[in-house]
């Protein structure tokens, strides 16, 4: 006489665990960021990601254009310093809301990269609102400035708030776009490695690899022009270019993601099948 296993009869429905997509032990399915979120809001999230990374990207060219305006003396100390702190002040805010975009269009499994890139560039971008808001708000209405022909700057009751080479905000600065930096090292490990998120992948380690050089020219004790450029050259090559590929990810189709994340999740569930098939044979 052959003994059947006792079986039981869920009366609320079907059991949740083989049929929800998501499961609780030890290798949990992943489910889709389409399911997760819906399509439509999936949607929504890049475009606000993709005019997030424009808008840094235009800043971070605004930037760029100030600083040989400001060597040529072609603006004087005060205009050139509202254009570059304007624009800095657009990359930060605008580079956050990205990453926290990206953090919600990719793969779960991916989301701990983007959840520390996240948390980095909110420190960055809160380091630097607070720089640019004192300068253009404080600073610079009340007649402050610096030049590189005089780098000491205006002397006043207000000096200390006044961006100079070695200054409290200058370090402020400096420490701002290291976080910068970080955030794109960590970003980088949710790009694959095969495809177009390989050229992104590539461009956030680019930008994170000048951080050595860019620290060199906040934080190096003798202030000079050249030593500046060791670390801006860089900056103004791989920082707009993040910005540029990161929305040219936003911009990708739709149903490429789709089928990326569809092709993971299968993969996924026939391996969770193999499983449940094997426990069932076990049990029989």
């Amino acid at each position: 006489m052959t003994s059947r296993p006792h079986t039981t009869t869920n009366v609320d429905g079907p059991d949740r665990s083989l049929t929800s997509g998501l499961e609780t032990g030890p290798c949990p399915m992943i489910d889709s960021t389409r399911e997760s979120i819906g399509r439509r809001e999936h949607a929504s999230i890049r475009s606000t990601g993709f005019w997030a990374a424009v808008l840094a990207l235009v800043g971070a060219i605004g930037y760029i254009l100030s600083v040989p305006l400001q060597i040529m003396s072609m603006l004087s100390p005060t205009q050139d310093s509202v254009l570059a702190f304007v624009s800095s002040l657009a990359i930060a805010p605008s580079f956050l809301v990205a990453v926290v975009a990206l953090h919600y269009t990719v793969l779960p499994e991916k989301r701990f990269w983007t959840h520390v890139a996240v948390q980095l560039a909110s420190i960055y971008a809160t380091l630097a609102c607070i720089n640019y808001v004192v300068q253009l708000a404080t600073v610079l209405p009340a007649g402050y400035s610096w030049s590189f022909t005089d780098q000491v700057g205006t002397l006043g009751p207000l000096s200390v708030l006044n961006q100079t080479p070695h200054s409290l905000m200058w370090d402020v600065d400096g420490l701002a776009y290291i976080f910068l930096n970080l955030s794109t090292l960590f970003a980088a490990r949710a790009f694959g490695r095969q495809g177009p998120e390989r050229v992104i992948r590539r461009v956030f380690l680019a930008n994170a690899s000048i951080t050595p050089l860019f620290a060199m020219a906040y934080f190096w004790p003798h202030f000079s022009v050249p030593m500046l450029l060791l670390g801006g050259i860089p900056w103004s090559i791989t920082v707009p270019a993040s910005m540029l590929a990161l929305s040219m990810y936003f911009r990708r189709p739709l149903s490429d993601d789709a089928k990326h994340t569809d092709a993971r999740s299968s993969m996924s569930g026939a391996g969770h099948t193999d499983e449940v098939s094997a426990e069932r044979s076990n049990a029989a």
